[in-house]
C-alpha cells in the first residue's frame, strides 16, 4: 500500500495512480518470517543499505516511542549522503513524540481526511512538518485506496498512508530538478502546503497540508531557487566547558567528549536575481558546521536566525565545537576552525524579469521586458543621453539617442506588483559606433605592454576590439609625430600598425572608427617615449669579409673601435640582422655574449642597416658599407 501511494503506474487503466509515476521502489523488510521487528541495529543497517543501493527518499511508514542512538545514526548517515527521508507521525491520536519522526532530519507526516480536517488518529507534536491525506477511518468512501496483495486494491488509513505522499512528492521534485539538496526538498514542501488556519504553524498540520502542484510551480518560472554559499562569519556566543556524545561524527571516535560550543553568524545580502522572497533556509551536507544536538551526529547544520530576514539581507548561524577527551587533552576545533565555516543557504523567490534589447543606439531602438509578472505596472527612465519615445507604462518601449557622447548609459524599467517594487536595468549600451580602445603590444602583437616606453624599440599599435571590421579603410589614425611606419613583417593593416619611436618625447595616437552607426568618437592614446639606454656598436665600417658587433649601455665609454667586454644585454638572447638596401633582410645571427662576429663573404655589396634585437627591443639605422 505505501509503495502504490508513492509511485503506482499511471494511464494503465488498473486501480490507482502514485505521486510519482515513475519512481523505482527499493524495498528493505524490517520484519522477520514471523512479522516481528528485526530490531533497531538491523533497521539502521537497512537505512545505509538502501541508501548505498541508491535510493534518494526513504520513507518509514511505522512509528515508536523508543529513541534509539543506533536508528539515529542510521538517518543521520541517510542525511548526510544528501538523502530525505520520511516518517509517520503515528496513530495515536494524541501530542506525543514519536520516533523516527522526531529525529531532527527527518520529515514528519501527519494525516488528514478527505475534507482537510485532522484525522482524529493522527498524532500531534512540535516535531511534525506537514500533513497529508490518511483517510478517517470511518470505511471505505473517506479511506485511503491503495494497492494490496494478490493483485487487489483495498481502503485503509493512517499516518503509515500519509507519509509516501510525501515521499512520493519528494521523488517528483527531485525527478525533475536533481540538484536539489534533501534541505531544499524539505523547505520547499513546508513552503508550498496549504496552511488550514492562521497561524504559521501548529502542531496538529505543521506548516499545512502539501500541496504537490504548488511546490512543483516553485520549481519553474515565475520561481526561481537560488543556491549559494558563504563564509568568514563571526563568533557570537562560546558556551561553558560541558560534556556531549559525538556518534560517527568525522574525525572523532563515537564517545563522550568535553566541549566548548562556539555560535558562528553570517550576515548575507539576498540574491540581486530574486524580489518578494518566499523562504531562505540553510543546506547542512554543504555547510562546514554542526548542530546544537547532543548527542551529535556530525550531521552539517545551517539555518536562518530567526526574526533576521529583511528585504535585503538575513543572518544564517552554525556551530563548531572545541573539544577535549574526558581526561582533558584537547583535540581542536570540529568540524573546523571558527574562521573556516561554510554557511550553504538557498533562496527562493520570484525571479525578477529582465530587459532585453540592442547593447548599441545608432539613432533608436526597441526594448522589451522578458518574463513581465501578471499584474505588474512599469515605469520606464534613461540616462541623460537616452529618452523614452514611446508610451513608457508598457512592456515594450522605444529608446532614442539625445546625444552623441555615452558616458554610463542605461535604460532602467520599475516594476509595481502587490504594492511591491523593484527597479531591473540595462547597462553599458553604445550610443553610436563603438569607441575603440587603443592598447600597446609587442613587436609581435603578442602582450599588452606596460610603461615606461622607449625610443629606438618596435612597438605594435592596436584597435582593441574583436568585433571590429578588418577594412583597413574602416580606420583613421592620427599621430603627431613622425612615426617610421612598419618594416616586414610589422605593417600597417588598419587595425594595427608597428612603429619605432626616433626620438624622445610625448607621442599621442588618436583613432577614428568607421562602424554601423557612422564614424566614432575621436579616441587617443598618450605615450611618453624614453631614451633607450642600449647601444650597438661594430667594427670595421667599411668591411669586407667580417664584421665585429658589439653591445652595451648608454653609461659605458664607447668609440666605433672598442671591443666591449660586458657578456650579455639583460643575461639573455639577442639578435644581430644584416638589412641590405636593396634585397631587404639578408643574415640575421643569434648570441647571448656582448661580442658577435658575422662573416660577409656571401653577402652582396652595398648599404646594409644593422638591427639588434632584445625581446620587442630594437635599435636600428646603424649603417654598414660592404665593400
Amino acid at each position: 500500500m505505501v509503495a502504490g501511494l508513492a509511485a503506482a503506474k499511471s494511464n494503465n487503466y488498473l486501480g490507482i495512480r502514485g505521486l510519482d509515476w515513475n519512481a523505482q521502489i527499493i524495498s528493505k523488510n524490517i520484519s522477520d518470517a514471523n512479522g516481528n521487528y528485526i530490531g533497531d541495529a538491523a533497521v539502521a543497517q537497512k537505512i545505509i543499505d538502501a541508501v548505498n543501493d541508491g535510493a534518494k527518499v526513504l520513507n518509514r511508514s511505522g512509528s515508536s516511542q523508543n529513541y534509539s542512538s543506533i536508528l539515529a545514526m542510521g538517518y543521520a548517515y541517510a542525511y548526510k549522503m544528501n538523502r530525505v527521508t520520511v516518517a509517520s507521525m503515528g496513530n495515536t491520536g494524541i501530542q506525543e513524540i514519536r520516533y523516527p519522526a522526531a529525529l531532527p532530519n527527518v520529515i514528519a507526516v501527519g494525516s488528514t481526511k478527505n475534507d482537510d480536517a485532522i484525522s482524529s488518529f493522527s498524532t500531534t507534536g512540535n516535531h511534525i512538518d506537514v500533513v497529508a491525506p490518511g483517510g478517517s477511518g470511518y470505511g471505505n468512501g473517506t479511506d485511503i485506496l491503495s494497492t494490496s496483495i494478490n493483485n487487489t486494491y483495498v481502503y485503509a488509513h493512517g499516518t503509515s498512508l500519509s507519509a509516501p505522499l510525501v515521499s512520493g512528492l519528494a521523488s517528483l521534485m527531485i525527478g525533475y530538478k536533481p540538484n536539489l539538496s534533501n534541505d531544499d526538498i524539505r523547505q520547499i514542501i513546508r513552503l508550498s502546503a496549504e496552511k488550514k488556519d492562521t497561524s504559521r504553524f501548529n502542531i496538529a498540520y505543521g506548516y499545512g497540508r502539501i500541496n504537490a502542484g504548488r511546490a512543483m510551480s516553485y520549481l519553474t518560472h515565475p520561481y526561481a531557487i537560488v543556491q549559494n554559499t558563504a563564509s568568514s562569519g563571526t563568533i557570537v556566543n562560546t558556551s561553558d566547558q560541558f560534556v556531549t556524545q559525538f556518534i560517527s561524527a568525522t574525525g572523532l571516535s563515537t564517545g563522550n567528549y568535553l566541549v566548548k560550543r562556539i555560535e558562528i553568524q553570517k550576515t548575507i545580502s539576498l540574491p540581486e536575481n530574486l524580489y518578494n522572497i518566499i523562504g531562505v533556509w540553510g543546506r547542512g551536507v554543504f555547510t562546514t558546521g554542526w548542530s546544537m544536538a547532543n548527542p551529535n551526529f556530525g550531521e552539517g547544520f545551517c539555518e536562518v536566525v530567526p526574526g533576521s530576514l529583511t528585504s535585503n539581507n538575513v543572518t544564517l548561524r552554525s556551530y563548531v565545537y572545541q573539544v577535549w577527551d574526558i581526561s582533558g587533552s584537547y583535540l581542536g576545533y570540529f568540524p573546523s576552525s571558527p574562521s573556516d565555516v561554510t554557511f550553504a543557504y538557498s533562496v527562493l523567490g520570484y525571479e525578477k524579469p529582465t530587459i532585453s534589447g540592442p547593447t548599441q543606439i545608432c539613432n533608436q531602438a526597441t526594448y522589451t521586458i522578458n518574463n513581465f509578472p501578471q499584474g505588474a505596472t512599469v515605469n520606464w527612465s534613461t540616462s541623460n543621453d537616452l529618452s523614452v519615445t514611446s508610451d513608457q507604462n508598457t512592456a515594450t518601449v522605444n529608446i532614442a539617442r539625445t546625444f552623441n557622447l555615452a558616458l554610463n548609459t542605461y535604460i532602467r524599467a520599475t516594476i509595481t506588483i502587490n504594492g511591491f517594487s523593484f527597479i531591473i536595468e540595462k547597462t553599458g549600451i553604445q550610443i553610436g559606433t563603438v569607441n575603440p580602445l587603443i592598447k600597446i603590444y609587442d613587436a609581435r602583437g603578442r602582450y599588452e605592454l606596460a610603461p615606461p616606453y622607449y625610443t629606438n624599440m618596435a612597438y605594435t599599435i592596436v584597435a582593441y576590439g574583436d568585433t571590429f571590421s578588418t577594412n583597413p579603410f574602416n580606420y583613421q589614425w592620427v599621430v603627431n609625430q613622425p612615426v617610421e611606419l612598419g618594416e616586414p613583417p610589422l605593417l600597417f593593416n588598419g587595425k594595427q600598425f608597428s612603429f619605432i619611436a626616433d626620438s624622445v618625447g610625448s607621442y599621442n595616437f588618436s583613432l577614428q572608427y568607421n562602424g554601423e552607426c557612422g564614424w566614432s568618437l575621436p579616441t587617443s592614446k598618450a605615450v611618453y617615449f624614453y631614451q633607450n639606454n642600449m647601444l650597438l656598436s661594430f667594427y670595421p665600417n667599411p668591411a669586407t669579409d667580417l664584421l665585429t658587433v658589439s653591445v652595451g649601455y648608454e653609461e659605458e665609454s664607447i668609440n666605433e673601435s672598442d671591443i666591449l667586454t660586458k657578456k650579455t644585454i639583460y643575461n639573455e638572447s639577442y639578435c644581430v640582422e644584416l638589412w641590405h638596401e636593396k634585397y631587404g633582410k639578408v643574415k640575421s645571427v643569434v648570441s647571448n655574449e656582448s661580442i658577435v662576429q658575422i662573416h660577409l663573404q656571401d653577402l652582396p655589396r652595398g648599404l646594409y642597416a644593422i638591427h639588434l634585437k632584445v625581446k620587442n627591443k630594437i635599435i636600428r639605422k646603424k649603417l654598414l658599407q660592404l665593400m
